[in-house]
């Protein structure tokens, strides 16, 4: 799929991320979606907004992806579809949008995303501001999502001759793609391996509806109170697994790896652990090869390690 994107970030230097985002044109016109269509016809793909006087932008792959997530289309089918089709089900989806409005931001001229009126705004850099009282290790971003590495609290030894840094990662998008979060993250230091763990179904996130921003900060200053029951039941999780063989983690994680990548991909990476390995080597393998991926899929194999810690429970 061949549509722009905006600058992604790996795990970078805060100060740049920040002069990105200030540096960044951007404008938001609300209009009603009838007055939306998205144009193609061979060449590039347009956004045509009729409202007032006829304008047109640029699509960038969050903005065709918004609005197929709208009504919740299959991500994993949009690559077996040609764009004409694609475009063809994104004017089906903008006419039956039922808010009287909409709210679409463009971003150096380009249609970033779509949002109702309802969408709550709390940007990445209102996130960053409050995050740095804690100190803010890296940052990785780009068009759908931000994750900010917050600097190690403390280290752990769970296993012996295994050292772990424990810290935190925030989690924001200001384009409708993931809710306002804080999950512990670990760092094997000896091969800077690191892995979401999303302790329970119940982790508390903040979905950019319903919500004032102040609700949102004050969500963020109060989840970092939790330090010390995520360390142990991440110790724990962490020696757990290495007690079990991986064989009886691999079937569960099948079908999850089978979203992102080939069978053939999955079945080459699975046959790099030895008939002995434990779960521990099975969340060493996903961890290590998740560094090789931009940072989509580079978190979804890490918060697939992380959830080998609660498979147990």
């Amino acid at each position: 799929m061949n549509l722009p994107e905006g600058l992604e970030f790996k795990n970078a230097d805060p100060a740049k991320v920040i002069s990105h985002l200030c540096g960044l044109d951007r404008k938001n016109i609300i209009t009603a979606p009838e007055l939306l269509e998205v144009v193609y016809d061979g060449g590039e793909v347009l956004l045509r907004v009729s409202n007032g006087s006829e304008n047109l932008y640029p699509v960038r792959k969050s903005f065709l992806y918004k609005i197929l997530n709208w009504y919740h289309f299959q991500k994993e089918l949009i690559p077996k579809l040609t764009m004409k089709t694609l475009v063809s089900i994104a004017n089906d989806f903008i006419r039956n949008i039922k808010s009287r409005e909409v709210n679409v931001k463009i971003e150096n001229g380009e249609a970033l995303t779509i949002t109702s009126q309802n969408y709550t705004e709390f940007s990445d850099l209102m996130v960053i501001d409050i995050a740095k009282e804690y100190g803010i290790q890296s940052i990785s971003r780009n068009d759908f999502f931000m994750r900010i590495y917050i600097k190690n609290v403390r280290d752990i030894e769970p296993i012996k001759g295994e050292v772990f840094g424990f810290g935190y990662n925030i989690f924001n998008s200001e384009t409708g793609f993931r809710a306002l979060s804080i999950i512990p993250f670990v760092l094997r230091y000896i091969c800077e391996n690191g892995a979401i763990i999303q302790e329970t179904s119940s982790t508390k996130s903040m979905c950019h509806f319903g919500y004032k921003p102040v609700e949102m900060k004050e969500y963020l200053l109060n989840e970092f109170q939790k330090t010390e029951k995520s360390i142990s039941n991440i110790s724990s999780g962490l020696v757990e697994i290495s007690r079990h063989r991986a064989k009886e983690f691999t079937r569960k994680l099948i079908p999850s790896l089978d979203k992102m990548m080939f069978r053939t991909e999955r079945e080459v990476l699975l046959k790099k652990l030895k008939d002995d390995a434990t779960g521990f080597d099975l969340y060493n393998l996903l961890t290590s090869y998740a560094k090789n991926f931009e940072i989509g899929k580079q978190l979804y194999l890490e918060q697939l390690a992380g959830k080998l810690l609660t498979m147990l429970n």
